[in-house]
């Protein structure tokens, strides 16, 4: 899970940090257009940080078309860096932009702990996945 809330039923365990920002191409010459998804938490305390809002802003659920529309040079993305990654790692962070900080984890209820095997296997499984 991203950023789950604390919950006295389950356990929580830290896997990884990301960090969520705008990305652009360094190529890119006009930077008036934002891709994101404006239905993340993280889009949204980005933007109200921003000094100078973008003068158009597109929303789209999938982070593949965010990046690639930020690959091809039609303007800025607000991704997660290990997304990012994955994708285009050419791409650069907006210099001076807010940065939102997100924290990955793997999440179960104690009584799934008991089978310990299970619980490393899925652990690992989220390391190499998360790399």
């Amino acid at each position: 899970m991203i950023n789950p809330s604390k919950v006295p039923d389950l356990i929580i365990t830290k896997l990884a940090k990301d960090r969520v920002g705008i990305w652009h191409d360094t190529e890119t010459k006009k930077l008036t257009t934002m891709y994101c998804d404006l239905n993340l938490f993280q889009t949204h305390s980005i933007l109200k940080k921003l000094k100078e809002p973008p003068k158009k802003i597109i929303s789209s659920q999938s982070l593949e078309l965010i990046i690639q529309f930020t690959k091809n040079g039609l303007g800025m993305g607000i991704i997660p860096e290990r997304v990012m990654k994955l994708y285009a790692p050419k791409l650069q962070l907006l210099e001076g932009a807010p940065i939102y900080q997100d924290e990955v984890s793997l999440v179960y209820r104690p009584e799934f702990g008991k089978n310990k095997a299970k619980i490393i296997k899925l652990i690992l499984l989220k390391i190499v996945y998360l790399k």
